[in-house]
């Protein structure tokens, strides 16, 4: 969040990618803090409750050629992407 309000001090547009809940769900990493969304608008962040990921979406994308096809045509729903003009909101949710 203190990224986003850098951003929005030294620049007057820009772009922000960064996985979705799916790919969380699918791929997520520990060390991955915040879930993000948007909503009208308005970049979401949700603190990620870190817990064991048991399903291996990494295996199946190295291993399972339709997953991985599946995986690249559609970036939309594993990605949230944000293009931004002169400022944007941001909103943090804690849990939830």
């Amino acid at each position: 969040m203190k990224a986003c309000i850098e951003l929005m001090r030294v620049a007057k547009s820009g772009y922000i990618e960064t996985p979705s809940l799916i790919w969380e769900t699918l791929f997520g990493r520990h060390f991955h803090k915040w879930v993000v969304k948007k909503d009208k608008g308005i970049l979401v962040f949700k603190k990620k409750k870190i817990e064991p990921n048991t399903f291996d979406g990494d295996l199946l994308h190295r291993e399972i050629p339709v997953f991985k096809k599946m995986f690249n045509e559609n970036k939309d729903i594993f990605s949230v992407r944000f293009h931004w003009e002169n400022n944007f909101k941001i909103q943090c949710i804690k849990y939830g």
